[in-house]
């Protein structure tokens, strides 16, 4: 009787069908925030840009959640999520996504959307767990190619300060998870070539590239827009199952600047895996 009696305060006050949308996760007793919101499969994974927090994601987030269920977290050490390891190499980072969705019971296969540096650990994710992913949506993805294209398109001094930028450019008020990320950023897009992470034609894929981006008025990184957009088409010519889409009026946060571009797009492929 007393069992019951405790089974039926808890269901009051904390329910046994519907989680919380704003949350925590253990791992490794470190506590990782994510946020829950909408219902049905498959279930959007939102994967933030370098050093952003999935408060990025919060107006994209809730359009996409009124078709679907969606979710989104703060990686270690960035947004609410206590750090944890100083490794931040991409095996770290998908396995510690890996390890949030399992504990906390969230099935797969997922439609992974990435932006930017979280198209990185997007498409390595399903590189590694290839049988959990049923779409990407990739939001104006870095790509590992642009360092050697920066390389073989600028000159000897301009490489010298672009090379500087990485060294010494990061700004000492960054907190401690943007800092590990930074440091892991180069050995990670090396990963990626040598891993010779592809685009699987089992798995529907969209990239959105941003065309309209703010030209730099650093010498060295005059150009690299335009260096982003061609490779991004070399990667539709490469493989031409991809669906490559040209976001004119968007910055890099194409979620942001276009958002009902992007919430057809991810609804496209929802549609792609349902059927």
């Amino acid at each position: 009787m007393l069992r019951a009696l405790i089974a039926c305060v808890a269901l009051i006050f904390f329910g046994c069908t519907k989680k919380a949308s704003d949350r925590y996760v253990s791992l490794n007793g470190r506590d990782q925030h994510i946020v829950e919101l909408g219902s049905g499969e498959p279930v959007v994974v939102f994967v933030s840009g370098f050093g952003d927090g999935l408060d990025a994601f919060d107006k994209l987030q809730r359009e996409v959640s009124k078709v679907t269920r969606t979710i989104s977290y703060d990686r270690a050490g960035l947004g609410n999520s206590a750090l944890m390891g100083k490794d931040r190499s991409l095996d770290s980072l998908v396995f510690e996504l890996n390890e949030i969705l399992q504990r906390d019971n969230i099935s797969g296969p997922y439609i992974l959307v990435g932006h930017s540096y979280g198209c990185h650990i997007s498409r390595y994710f399903a590189h590694v767990y290839p049988e959990n992913v049923a779409g990407i949506v990739l939001l104006d993805p870095g790509i590992e190619d642009l360092d050697d294209e920066i390389r073989r398109m600028k000159t000897a001094e301009e490489i010298k300060s672009y090379d500087s930028l990485y060294e010494f450019g990061r700004d000492p008020d960054w907190p401690e998870g943007k800092k590990r990320e930074a440091h892991y950023f180069r050995s990670n897009e090396a990963l990626l070539k040598r891993k010779q992470v592809k685009f699987s034609g089992d798995i529907p894929t969209t990239v959105i590239t941003a065309v309209n981006m703010p030209e730099s008025t650093l010498p060295f990184l005059k150009g690299v827009s335009q260096m982003k957009i061609a490779l991004h088409k070399r990667w539709k010519a490469t493989f031409p199952h991809i669906k490559h889409v040209l976001a004119e009026n968007s910055g890099h946060y194409v979620h942001h600047d276009e958002t009902t571009l992007v919430v057809d797009e991810i609804k496209k492929v929802i549609t792609a895996t349902r059927d």
